[in-house]
């Protein structure tokens, strides 16, 4: 299982909130880490990867919190660790979204594919 105090640890970094102030966040953190750990290969070494997938977690949850409008201003490089991501879209929404896809492409090596989606036409109902 994912470390949830390291991911809070690193949702606190990435979004500069002091601790007392991030509380009500936490719960984007513990479901971060629940859906990075459900996603995972059998073999994963929790020991060697563990920095790793705690910050991917915290990028998730990082940005769910900037899809709610949770920064008002946005920095142009957010650095953790190994990973670095750069500013490169609008509004809060396409930071999120582009935020959580960089970093989840980092752990890709860890991750199960996701299942394709089938498309249904309403036609075919």
């Amino acid at each position: 299982m994912l470390d949830k105090d390291r991911v809070f640890d690193h949702f606190l970094t990435m979004t500069g909130l002091a601790r007392k102030d991030a509380v009500a966040y936490r719960p984007f953190c513990d479901a971060a880490a629940g859906f990075i750990h459900s996603r995972l290969k059998r073999d994963v070494d929790f020991g060697r990867n563990m920095d790793r997938l705690c910050i991917a977690a915290a990028a998730v949850a990082y940005g769910d919190w900037l899809e709610l409008g949770g920064s008002l201003s946005s920095a142009d490089e957010i650095r953790v660790g190994e990973i670095a991501v750069r500013e490169r879209t609008g509004g809060p929404s396409q930071r999120g979204g582009a935020r959580r896809e960089r970093f989840l492409e980092a752990i890709a090596d860890l991750l199960m594919p996701f299942p394709a989606l089938t498309v249904i036409r309403e036609e075919e109902l």
